[in-house]
């Protein structure tokens, strides 16, 4: 006997043994990834990942640059700001470092890293190939230092600038994440902040290298950009695999329930906080009805609405290929959130 009922040879409890079971899941498990074919875009981390390769960049003596894109940041473009004096437009781009930092921190650390430990740790449920379940080490050693690069920066920044940041405690993202998860039920949970991050890996690098390629950037900001895109690229490549991967495995009810909330949480990744905007706003001088006036025509709707559209374009159409939207009442939801680009007729 093991100390577990049904171990010893001839046991007539052998059919129903926990142990047994377990053993032979995991050899199911073993073979099924055996025969997975590889496919792994980390298989040249040692010699690529940023980690591994890259020096971490720090702010060191003057700014050679902008500390941010302007074109990226609307407020620092709309009129009323660019007639207020020079600083206080450089002190908005320096916030919308600082904001962007921020949000990178908390991503990678309190969402992202606790996916890819799931999945590292064989613990989420999911039967994945054994090659995914180490790159997902891998991607939390990138992810664990993408957060710490992003937090130094973010200190340094906010000491360099003199930033009082109460409005970035909590990034927009992180609440409405948590809404989302609350309002779904305690079997849907998981699921959904696992395709949350699916989400966020699989739209973050696109703007990681929009920024990244801005002209007069700051070097130090150019390399911290450019070194997140460098390693999002190959772990936007795993997700998007992870997902073909995930969602055939899911009940067509877990498919039905999980798949409509996918487009609540695109846009909780990439919607602007314009509550933290207007806190910001409102300590750089601006009365409250210039604030309510610059953020009303710096992000108008529409133009949140087609830049999620075109930022989220890969996604849909990794949710499209899986199957997803073959629900009904999943591409309604799509729809509704004008997600996918209309055909003309």
């Amino acid at each position: 006997m093991c100390g577990i009922a049904g171990l010893s040879v001839g046991c007539g409890m052998a059919p129903q043994c926990p142990k047994a079971l377990i053993l032979e899941r995991l050899a199911a498990k073993s073979e099924s990834r055996e025969e997975s074919p590889r496919f792994s875009p980390l298989a040249s981390w040692d010699t690529r990942a940023s980690i591994r390769t890259r020096p971490h960049p720090k702010l060191e003596g003057e700014v050679d640059g902008i500390l941010f894109p302007s074109e990226l940041v609307p407020i620092a473009n709309h009129e009323i700001v660019e007639e207020a004096p020079e600083p206080v437009r450089t002190r908005i781009l320096a916030c919308h470092l600082f904001r962007y930092l921020h949000f990178t921190a908390k991503l990678e650390h309190l969402v992202v890293n606790r996916t890819l430990l799931a999945l590292a740790n064989d613990s989420s449920g999911l039967e994945v190939p054994e090659w995914m379940r180490l790159d997902a080490y891998k991607i939390y050693c990138d992810e664990a230092y993408h957060a710490f690069v992003a937090a130094d920066l973010a200190a340094e920044v906010a000491r360099r600038e003199g930033l009082d940041t109460p409005w970035a405690m909590t990034p927009y993202f992180i609440r409405r994440l948590a809404e989302i998860v609350d309002d779904a039920d305690s079997e849907l949970g998981p699921l959904v902040e696992m395709l949350f991050v699916v989400c966020s890996e699989t739209l973050i690098s696109s703007t990681l290298s929009q920024a990244a390629d801005a002209p007069g950037l700051s070097s130090v900001v150019r390399q911290a950009l450019d070194d997140h895109a460098h390693d999002e690229r190959r772990h936007h490549a795993y997700f998007a695999e992870f997902l073909k991967r995930m969602w055939p495995q899911l009940t067509p009810s877990a498919q039905r329930r999980a798949g409509v909330l996918v487009p609540e949480l695109i846009d909780a990744f990439l919607r602007p906080d314009l509550d933290d905007c207007r806190e910001e706003l409102c300590g750089h001088g601006f009365t409250r009805d210039e604030v309510e006036q610059i953020l009303a025509e710096s992000y108008p709707e529409e133009v949140i609405r087609a830049d999620r559209q075109h930022i989220a374009r890969h996604t849909v159409r990794y949710f499209e290929d899986v199957g997803a939207l073959e629900h009904g009442d999943v591409a309604d939801a799509f729809d509704a959130a004008e997600l996918r680009a209309r055909v003309a007729v």
